[in-house]
């Protein structure tokens, strides 16, 4: 019965096919029955549903498509005037090329104080990093080569010594509550600044970018640490952490002109 039944659903059988079987009368009765009712089921289902999909497919088509905003990137003025420091300006001019060139920096070992190095592992802008042990153990250590940089305390100082921070934000400041002092951490995206001289605008923290850096000016100067100190001091006064959040560079931009 649950075959019968189920191949009429299916495939209704013929009339000869079922009157040859013992209860030709009983299958004759169900596909009476049965059939005209799946097989109208089954007709609206094939010229229906098709019309409905293919007249969706055809509005979808016709409608515009959202267009997501772009800016292009910022470029001078033929002629026009370059973006110079208002202040600190010629603060590397007045010093040697060895302060500012990291590149050609020879580092000079000193003491080591019972370690040997094994090889070296990788480098930055300001170190280089080995793998070594210490004598008298089997023990391996990483050893990491700074530069010698004197701490900086604020941005004035550093800006003073010719050094663009370029990632000023609220985790990268450190605060001892106790001796009521304030530290300035993570130089790695740090550079020497030179007037007029274009620097990678892929810096900063999208919340923290000055505008230059989200239109792609290159030729920036100390105010793009500003305007990060900036979005810092309006979040605690207003009590808006970020102060500026877009989604993506352009929607930060726009955060920003609003």
């Amino acid at each position: 019965m649950a075959w019968c039944s189920l191949r009429s659903r299916v495939l209704p059988l013929p009339a000869s096919a079922a009157t040859a079987t013992p209860h030709g009368l009983l299958l004759r009765f169900l596909l009476s029955t049965a059939a005209p009712r799946h097989a109208q089921h089954h007709r609206r289902r094939r010229v229906v549903a098709p019309t409905a999909y293919a007249a969706a497919a055809a509005a979808a088509a016709e409608a515009p498509l959202p267009m997501k905003p772009r800016f292009g990137r910022a470029t001078r003025h033929p002629g026009g005037a370059a973006s110079v420091a208002r202040v600190y300006a010629d603060a590397n001019a007045q010093r040697p090329k060895e302060y500012w060139d990291y590149e050609s920096l020879d580092i000079q070992w000193g003491e080591q104080d019972g370690y040997e190095v094994l090889r070296k592992v990788g480098r930055g802008k300001y170190s280089e990093v080995f793998e070594g042990f210490r004598a008298g153990s089997d023990e391996r250590c990483v050893i990491k080569i700074l530069k010698p940089v004197k701490k900086k305390k604020a941005l004035d100082y550093c800006h003073s010594r010719g050094i663009m921070h370029r990632d000023v934000k609220p985790h990268n400041i450190m605060i001892d509550h106790e001796k009521r002092q304030l530290r300035l951490i993570d130089w790695g995206l740090a550079e020497f600044y030179h007037p007029k001289m274009e620097y990678n605008a892929r810096v900063a923290s999208r919340c923290y970018k000055g505008p230059e850096l989200l239109v792609d000016l290159l030729d920036y100067d100390y105010s793009l640490d500003l305007w990060s100190l900036g979005c810092m001091f309006a979040a605690m006064i207003f009590r808006v952490d970020p102060f500026f959040s877009g989604q993506d560079n352009y929607d930060q931009l726009v955060k920003i002109t609003e």
